[in-house]
């Protein structure tokens, strides 16, 4: 897939050569990227992840083809856009959280945690949370709410008994 195209200025009355140096042209990762002689456009050979590596660092000549002419070296910065590729994984499974069977309302008593390999700068590595259901069902069905953002958990209704249910 072509990037862009290097054009020197030099280039309106001679034939010039373009070459690049650096990650993912001659140094490791290489071959990433590759460039046109003649015309100076600049190719990506495959797919980058930016949870690999989130840029790149290219330097680009461009000397005279029969003339001894050549630009000043050019360095260039290829950015990795982020994907929405990873799932965000809880970083303990399961959690355990203890409350008091006389916890009021809006009582926090646990906080639950995930993280997203994707770049925390988007949307693409914010995640939310979100209770999804409550067992058991009793004594009422939405016994705790949860922070989207945060994932702190609270009591949302009163009504725990221990010896109705230990767990829920």
């Amino acid at each position: 897939m072509k990037l862009i195209q290097i054009k020197s200025d030099f280039a309106l009355e001679n034939q010039m050569v373009y070459s690049i140096t650096g990650e993912g042209a001659d140094q490791d990762p290489k071959g990433i990227f590759t460039v046109e002689r003649l015309s100076g456009s600049l190719f990506v050979t495959q797919p980058l992840d930016r949870e690999k590596k989130a840029s790149y660092r290219i330097t680009v000549y461009a000397k005279g083809h029969d003339v001894s002419i050549a630009e000043k070296p050019m360095e260039i910065v290829i950015p990795v856009i982020d994907q929405n590729d990873n799932k965000p994984v809880f970083t303990q499974n399961p959690f355990t959280g203890h409350v008091h069977e006389a916890a009021g309302k809006d009582y926090e008593f646990m906080t639950v945690t995930a993280t997203d390999a994707d770049d925390p700068e988007t949307g693409n590595g914010i995640g939310n949370y979100k209770i999804i259901n409550q067992e058991p069902q009793f004594p009422k069905p939405n016994m705790f709410e949860i922070n989207i953002f945060s994932g702190t958990i609270r009591v949302q209704e009163q009504g725990m008994d221990r010896k109705v249910s230990s767990e829920i």
